[in-house]
């Protein structure tokens, strides 16, 4: 697993103790600083959009409300396909999956 607190350039690479790390993966932050906007609803539409198509997407839910991981579990109990991979605490706590082709990230006002 890779951490999030890792450099990443223009060109598609990712910088960490002075070595460039090539990477095929897509990060997509969703954020507003006003709350309400619907940043939830569009990661989570997002993420589904993106599994239905065949991307391995895991989400990372920054939001203290913790919406995304709410619904995520919601569907792992009632069975509901795709499921959806998510990570849920601070920005220090989480990481990025190596085989994630789809990182999407929710922010929450208070981030």
């Amino acid at each position: 697993m890779e951490s999030l607190g890792v450099g990443f350039d223009p060109a598609g690479a990712a910088a960490r103790d002075g070595k460039i790390l090539r990477t095929n993966r897509m990060i997509t932050v969703i954020a507003n600083l006003k709350g309400g906007t619907g940043k939830s609803t569009v990661t989570f539409n997002l993420a589904l959009w993106l599994r239905t198509t065949g991307r391995r997407t895991t989400v990372i839910d920054l939001d203290p409300q913790k919406t995304l991981s709410d619904a995520a579990a919601l569907r792992m109990e009632e069975g509901i396909e795709p499921s959806l991979r998510v990570q849920a605490g601070t920005f220090a706590d989480v990481t990025l999956p190596q085989d994630a082709e789809e990182i999407i990230i929710d922010v929450g006002t208070a981030d």
